[in-house]
């Protein structure tokens, strides 16, 4: 069904993203506790940067490509879970100094 509870074993979060992947799994980033997995509502993984490879405890956006779900993290990059093994790469993540600038910090130049 298409319902929306609350979910339990998670403790006081903040919530960033949701995705269902391929494999009929819910995932759910967090700001600041890592990632969930669930699967037939029961947790089965807890990604944190304590227990696992995964670059950020802050997660902004959930995608799925090639059997693998991209996640965007505040700071981290882009961190790669395998949806057959659960195995983590980081893609993509910049040093501090090499970050990219933020819209609200850029200059767009105009015409006229």
């Amino acid at each position: 069904t298409n319902e929306i509870k609350k979910l339990k074993g998670s403790g006081e979060n903040t919530y960033t993203s949701l995705f269902v992947d391929s494999r009929q799994r819910m995932w759910v980033g967090s700001y600041g506790n890592g990632l969930y997995c669930y699967e037939d509502k029961k947790l089965i993984k807890h990604f944190t940067t304590k227990n696992s490879p995964l670059s950020c405890n802050i997660i902004q956006d959930i995608k799925e490509k090639d059997d693998s779900l991209w996640v965007a993290t505040d700071g981290g990059g882009i961190n790669l879970i395998s949806l057959s093994d659960f195995s983590i790469q980081v893609a993509l993540m910049y040093p501090a100094s090499l970050m990219p600038l933020t819209s609200s910090r850029a200059t767009v130049p105009t015409s006229g």
